[in-house]
């Protein structure tokens, strides 16, 4: 028989913790703090299913715990995933909405993508006020009998949140799919419902309680509906597109922070790949829209693997490891368009100790909110030495973070690199660039070159306004522009595009007066050991001339 787990876990909300704060007070979002050895890994998803020991039995039973918690707690399931888009609710106690533009906290098509993201899967881990996957997963243990609960009790402990690697695999993760599943609980093993299928909606939620809230459809979320199906139709959409070619581009040919991290950053950014798995994943649906992706579990997992490939480039580009360069951003639920963003600017609503607002300065490393990823690990040092003063000779720290960089780049080259990069010579990219408001949004740009596909540009919902792009590579349709006869020298007219809202209506090209397109070409020299990107050199761009794709 199936059970749900309400049925034997006690869902105890925070909100007697909650009574012990000031009600004026932001909730800090610390992480999981680690008092000696190393700092636990987030893991693989697909891994965490794979092993199917306590980990993975804490996991689901701990997100089935987190979903049961009312949705008028700030710390349930429904208000941490609302941060993102809708609800249009102040969070946090971090004040009222002060813009007429983006109703939602989080900021895209900016510098600030990556470093916003990064605290708010730290609160999705854990928070002071109440540790929230992983507090639920220390409960959960703890109901377990004899060997098994120190067992359990320990896999709590190095439980973090699992992130999906679609770069290396384009598969949604099967453990996505079924809507039950099989884990092994304090009262032995039993089939419960896959918090990772799906999210029905709270009816407060649906019917007003919380302000405007309308997901189409609006009873729960939706993956792949007729005449689609999911998982195929998912995983043929995130096939369609070379996503572990484009991932690795971005490492070896963005030369600033800007170009890896944002479609506003004028490279082949991380966002750009990001976007795509958003519009494909799903089918579109809600994990297509800015407004209500994050309701959907995929959510998590998708951004906790961003936030990991931006660890491994701060890892492997420590020159450009973060945002640097100020610059006017766009409209958040409390700051206004135009508000100049640098390092040093807040990232509402997250907060850390004695008020004191996350920038994305304050946000650069991973230890101190508790986690790492694999290839990234260093040992924490442990609560006594850091009380009595130790610190590591400057020797130490630089022979690390050269120890550091070498291991981030030989798992780029691991997991990333294809054959195309084992041979070097020239590369070529074509950046399309438009403006945001010009474009009915959500919708996908379809590039060819000489009339063979070369990929998609997802175009989120959000950002409204402002100049993106994104870059594609053109190598793989090279040879059938030169089978026509078409020059290298005269590429850079022969790139068309077709674009199509998320619901099929065709756009014409002509309609969008501010997109047009570029040509980079350099020179790819391939790395002398796996422990080495590319070396680019000879860079070069010419304008080019956008047609239209013809039937």
């Amino acid at each position: 028989m199936i059970k749900t787990l309400a049925s034997y876990l006690f869902l105890g909300s925070a909100v007697l913790v909650h009574a012990q704060q000031s009600a004026s007070d932001p909730f800090p979002v610390i992480g999981v703090q680690v008092q000696s050895g190393s700092v636990p890994v987030r893991r693989n998803i697909n891994d965490l299913q794979s092993e199917a020991g306590p980990q993975w039995d804490l996991y689901i039973q701990a997100l089935s715990s987190m979903i049961g918690v009312g949705p008028s707690d700030p710390l349930s399931y429904f208000q941490i995933e609302g941060i993102h888009g809708y609800p249009a609710l102040e969070w946090n106690n971090t004040g009222s909405r002060n813009n007429n533009g983006w109703e939602g906290y989080c900021p895209h098509g900016e510098a600030l993508f990556l470093a916003w993201h990064r605290p708010y899967l730290v609160l999705f881990e854990a928070s002071l006020i109440t540790q929230l996957l992983v507090d639920h997963a220390r409960r959960i243990a703890s109901e377990y009998q004899g060997a098994a609960q120190t067992q359990y009790l320990q896999a709590a402990e190095q439980l973090r949140a699992p992130y999906w690697d679609w770069a290396a695999s384009s598969d949604v993760p099967p453990s996505t799919v079924p809507p039950t599943i099989t884990v092994n609980t304090a009262q032995g093993s039993m089939q419960v419902n896959n918090p990772l299928s799906g999210y029905t909606f709270p009816q407060e939620a649906v019917r007003g309680d919380f302000g405007q809230f309308s997901p189409n459809p609006s009873a729960a979320i939706d993956r792949c509906p007729s005449p689609d199906s999911y998982p195929s139709s998912a995983n043929e959409g995130l096939r369609s597109n070379n996503l572990s070619d484009m991932v690795y581009n971005a490492f070896a040919y963005s030369q600033t922070f800007e170009q890896f991290s944002t479609t506003s950053g004028g490279g082949l950014s991380i966002e750009q790949a990001h976007n795509l798995v958003h519009n494909s994943a799903a089918c579109g649906q809600q994990f297509s829209t800015s407004e209500y992706a994050a309701f959907d579990p995929l959510f998590m997992m998708h951004h906790a693997n961003v936030d990991r490939l931006w660890a491994l480039w701060q890892a492997s580009k420590p020159d450009e490891a973060s945002l640097s360069r100020p610059y006017a951003g766009g409209s958040r639920f409390s700051t206004p368009e135009g508000t100049m963003i640098s390092s040093n600017s807040p990232l509402p609503p997250f907060f850390g100790q004695g008020r004191v607002a996350y920038t994305p300065d304050t946000v650069t490393s991973t230890q101190q909110f508790g986690y790492t990823y694999e290839g990234l690990e260093n040992p924490v040092t442990p609560v006594n030495r850091k009380r009595d003063g130790y610190a590591p000779h400057s020797h130490d720290r630089r022979q690390n973070d050269v120890d550091r960089r070498r291991r981030a780049i030989a798992k780029i080259n691991e997991l990333y690199r294809g054959k195309s990069h084992d041979k070097g010579g020239n590369v070529y990219l074509a950046h399309i660039n438009y403006r945001a408001e010009d474009i009915e949004r959500p919708s996908r740009i379809q590039v060819y070159l000489c009339d063979q596909f070369v990929g998609d540009i997802a175009v989120m919902s959000q950002p409204s306004k402002g100049s993106l792009s994104a870059a594609l590579s053109l190598n793989n349709a090279f040879r059938t522009c030169l089978r026509a006869g078409v020059t290298p020298d005269k590429i850079q007219d022969k790139i068309s595009v077709k674009i199509t809202t998320a619901h099929g209506k065709d756009i014409p090209l002509d309609a969008i007066k501010t997109i047009t397109t570029e040509v980079e070409n350099f020179d790819e020299t391939p790395p002398a050991s796996p422990n080495e990107l590319p070396k680019i050199g000879n860079r070069r761009r010419v304008q080019g001339r956008l047609r239209p794709r013809q039937p």
